[in-house]
């Protein structure tokens, strides 16, 4: 996610979003009971989400489970978003291996 976020594969609001997903899935992952959408800091970090804003996309006031809801739906935004973010990428030729790049400085072929 850092990675993507420095390469510019990924927007500001993309990677706060992933991030707060990332510390989302951690707490449920290693508290296994007493949780739900509705406990601090998860509620928190759900409402903290932008990808939704940034859309105009508003939760619905007779959602079930609001927090829950916008949680889920950013995330189903977020993995659009991002697999469609994958076709723009331009695709390239896989880069010459470290083994055959050393064999080309030995035999001189390459210069340093």
């Amino acid at each position: 996610m850092d990675l993507g976020f420095a390469l510019g594969l990924i927007g500001t609001v993309e990677h706060h979003d992933l991030d707060l997903v990332r510390k989302t899935r951690n707490e449920f992952a290693h508290k296994l009971t007493g949780l739900s959408f509705d406990s601090a800091p998860i509620a928190d970090w759900c409402r903290e989400l932008r990808a939704l804003d940034e859309l105009g996309f508003p939760i619905p006031l007779d959602a079930v489970q609001p927090i829950r809801f916008r949680f889920e739906t950013a995330v189903v935004f977020l993995a659009i978003t991002l697999r469609g973010r994958r076709a723009t990428v331009a695709h390239r030729e896989e880069p010459e291996s470290i083994r055959d790049v050393e064999k080309r400085l030995r035999d001189g072929s390459l210069t340093a």
